[in-house]
């Protein structure tokens, strides 16, 4: 999304993964109101549409045996092997250059890695090494914007810069071509238990996407993913899907991590890369895109050139942000840790219907979404 609006404002770009496009991500797969209006507010207001992106009119929660039924009011499934292809085609089609199965390093200004450019300009660059199984480059380049996700590594010569919470969950998923009738499309299932969470929503093309957090003593004790998500499932009450025991599961590190430095001299951190913590609300992707738009418009100003004073106000803006849109994760976090919270919570909305349909919508940004526009 980054590439995409600074490719429209006229800034030469290059996007770099080191994947080979369209790819499998650890994902819920859902986009809720505001990751929406992000979309079209930036001019993509099509992308579900032509990605076939499937409307979830219920969130179904899952606990103890018992089921709880919420509406939803504007939420929709989409695999991320459609959503972040169709990003990457929006971000060439307007001037970016992309390249897939290609890894890379930024030496920061941290490191001393400061070069002037080749040219009459004396303002400086900042390096990048690119990988790519044919060749390995060495770019200048003005400015570097990092999104590589929970795994890091970016950042060469500083190690300490990510900080990972105590007691963070870790996260896996997968995706099973056949799955079970008991999860039809339509609905965002949510298994919760005392060692962690799974999410489970039908995609676009009929696959049934499974993403979940669970401890660290969960998986030490399991030794395998799928025993473990399992346990959740069978915890739950849930219906545990054909093909789990042999699916091909990814994990993740541990999730929650805070970002000491998410900006420096000519580079900006943002998305996973810049702090995360888990977003049981499903606001991770609405998270990404809106860093995309604050990044943007930040660098607008400056006519999208390097400035001393970018970095600190990143790191405020940043900071400012995700302070605000994690306080409500950081409330959901231990009552769904702690059994007791958590069986109070079900039982007040079980009670009070119309209070968990509220704060289904009040969680997903939903203040209106009438024909597939938020």
């Amino acid at each position: 999304m980054t590439a995409f609006r600074l490719a429209r404002s006229g800034v030469r770009v290059l996007l770099v993964d080191k994947a080979a496009f369209p790819r499998v991500k650890v994902c819920g797969s859902c986009l809720n109101a505001r990751a929406l209006r992000e979309l079209k507010n930036a001019g993509l207001g099509h992308l579900t549409v032509i990605e076939k992106a499937l409307r979830l009119e219920t969130f179904t929660w899952m606990r103890g045996g018992r089921r709880l039924r919420i509406p939803l009011s504007a939420e929709v499934g989409l695999s991320r092997e459609r959503l972040d292809q169709r990003l990457v085609l929006e971000a060439c089609s307007a001037g970016a250059e992309f390249w897939d199965n290609a890894s890379a390093t930024v030496e920061t200004a941290e490191a001393g890695a400061i070069f002037p450019r080749k040219s009459s300009s004396t303002d400086g660059c900042i390096r990048v090494h690119v990988q790519t199984p044919q060749k390995n480059f060495v770019l200048e380049t003005e400015m570097a914007v990092i999104a590589g996700g929970l795994q890091g590594g970016i950042l060469k010569n500083v190690p300490e810069n990510i900080r990972v919470e105590k007691n963070s969950y870790l996260g896996a998923g997968t995706l099973l071509h056949n799955g079970t009738a008991a999860y039809p499309a339509g609905t965002l299932f949510m298994a919760t238990a005392s060692q962690g969470y799974c999410g489970l929503v039908r995609l676009e093309d009929g696959r049934l996407n499974m993403a979940a957090a669970f401890s660290a003593q969960a998986l030490s004790h399991e030794k395998r993913i799928p025993a473990v998500i399992a346990g959740i499932l069978r915890e739950a009450g849930a219906d545990i899907p054909e093909g789990l025991e042999h699916a091909a599961w990814k994990g993740t590190p541990k999730l929650s991590r805070y970002c000491r430095n998410p900006a420096g001299r000519r580079y900006f951190a943002l998305g996973d890369a810049a702090g995360y913590i888990e977003p049981f609300t499903g606001e991770g992707i609405y998270w990404a895109l809106a860093q995309a738009r604050l990044l943007t418009d930040l660098m607008k100003p400056h006519a999208f050139r390097w400035h001393e004073s970018l970095a600190d106000e990143w790191k405020k803006i940043h900071s400012a942000f995700l302070c605000q849109e994690t306080r409500t994760c950081r409330a959901v976090t231990p009552l769904l840790r702690s059994s007791f919270w958590s069986a109070q919570t079900f039982a007040l909305f079980e009670r009070f219907p119309r209070l968990a349909a509220w704060t289904a919508r009040r969680l997903n940004g939903a203040v209106r979404f009438i024909d597939g526009s938020a």
